[in-house]
């Protein structure tokens, strides 16, 4: 059976009881399941609260476990009955929450349900940050508060990256919004439509760190009438927002369970308290790939680690001073290797200088792992990544047969690469240059 890397532990603790594994057997799917070679894999704080024994960690079965759920990667096997998707498609969620889907490792498997296309827009690694804190922030907005035009939203903890994702889509719905954040954060705020000034009716940003969002004597005037009322940070927040909030409103409560006596609270004042917790959801994540592909949704680029620095990221997570981060997981970054080579060869061809010599096994050892060493080649050079008059070359397998190879339109394969470029004379299966200048 084939082995891969992957990170587990064999007890609850601190980041020392990750380790790095080359020796576990690689998931197969069963029926209505897909496989996904493991290119990125967010980083988050409730995988931080799972190791330790908290949060998710009695939905995880026996030890040895991995954590991870925001997984980014190549579809390269199908289960029977999926329709959904095919080898080789680039696709992103958090599959199986809160149960193990294990994504601190080089191959997952998943529901396909689970899973959607990446945007084209969207790198793997930007990709692997989006799945669980959009998909909370999408439930929160869209089913658990139901936000409406013309409604008042405060948003507590509105810097982080679920809170900056809920304020973006409470005012795509026309709803007025109080962010609730600090110095670059609340800043950043602003760009979606959250401003610093205190006046009913317009958008205003509270900056925590001068400011308390229940102080009656706030420049401006005291924050009260709104309808929702979603917290992000947990401990007495939620109660403390109850008087602020208009008979028939909602206060959220995430993460959830960390608001005692929201519920009590809350119904003695007329309004709804509520938790929650995340669940997979394809149609929420259709939802965000669509506001992004259409620019209606600003996501950073998040800071990228080895799969191999896994302790230090969960070192520097639990003394709250870890950025987004995600882990590049690889394979080994052989994808990344066989894109430089690809690149060496293209620019050998175009300029006609000598082919310089290239590993031995730089041909794609499958039809998945060609797709994704030309997505890395597409992000080195800056080119685009499908077809056209791209002047790029086009990674295929050893092996494969073009008439078998489900090639995306306008891309065509060049024959199983080796140390010599093919010549013009091949046709439509030279892609050295525009095709229209083969012959």
């Amino acid at each position: 059976m084939a082995s891969m890397r992957a990170v587990v532990q064999d007890e609850f603790g601190g980041p020392e009881v990750l380790r790095l594994v080359t020796d576990v057997p690689v998931p197969q799917p069963i029926p209505t399941e897909v496989q996904v070679r493991v290119s990125c894999v967010g980083v988050n704080p409730v995988d931080g609260k799972t190791r330790e024994g908290a949060s998710v960690a009695p939905f995880m079965g026996g030890f040895p476990w991995t954590v991870g759920w925001d997984v980014a990667g190549t579809v390269t096997a199908l289960g029977n009955g999926v329709s959904r998707f095919a080898v080789g498609d680039r696709v992103y969620g958090m599959p199986r929450f809160p149960y193990s889907a294990a994504g601190y490792a080089e191959y997952v498997t998943a529901l396909s349900r689970h899973l959607v296309r990446i945007p084209e827009a969207l790198d793997m690694a930007t990709a692997a940050s989006i799945p669980l804190p959009a998909t909370t922030a999408y439930q929160i907005v869209h089913d658990v508060a139901q936000v409406r035009a013309g409604q008042t939203v405060l948003v507590l903890g509105a810097g982080g990256m679920v809170g900056s994702l809920v304020v973006q889509m409470a005012k795509k719905l026309g709803a007025t919004v109080i962010g609730h954040a600090t110095g670059d954060k609340l800043r950043r705020l602003e760009r979606f439509g959250t401003d610093r000034g205190i006046g009913r009716g317009t958008d205003r940003g509270i900056d925590y760190a001068t400011q308390e969002f229940d102080d009656p004597h706030l420049s401006g005037g005291p924050v009260r009438d709104v309808d929702v009322v979603v917290d992000l940070i947990g401990g007495d927040f939620a109660l403390r927002a109850v008087p602020l909030v208009r008979r028939g409103g909602t206060v959220v409560g995430v993460p959830s369970g960390q608001q005692q006596g929201l519920k009590e609270a809350a119904a003695a004042a007329g309004i709804r308290g509520t938790n929650m917790i995340v669940e997979p959801d394809h149609v929420a994540l259709e939802y965000v790939s669509a506001m992004i592909a259409d620019g209606e949704l600003d996501v950073q680029a998040p800071a990228t680690a080895r799969l191999e620095d896994v302790v230090d990221v969960h070192r520097r997570l639990a003394e709250g001073r870890l950025p987004k981060t995600v882990l590049q997981v690889g394979p080994n970054g052989r994808s990344a290797d066989m894109a430089r080579s690809a690149d060496v060869l293209f620019r050998a061809a175009v300029d006609d200088d000598p082919v310089p010599p290239l590993p031995e096994d730089f041909a794609p050892a499958n039809q998945a792992e060609a797709y994704e060493a030309q997505r890395c080649l597409a992000d080195l050079t800056g080119r685009p990544r499908w077809g056209g008059r791209s002047r790029r070359p086009v990674l295929r397998a050893s092996g494969t047969s073009m008439s078998t190879v489900p090639w995306p339109a306008g891309c065509w394969p060049i024959g199983s690469m080796t140390t010599t470029p093919p010549s013009r004379s091949q046709g439509t299966g030279c892609a050295w240059r525009s095709r229209s200048s083969c012959s």
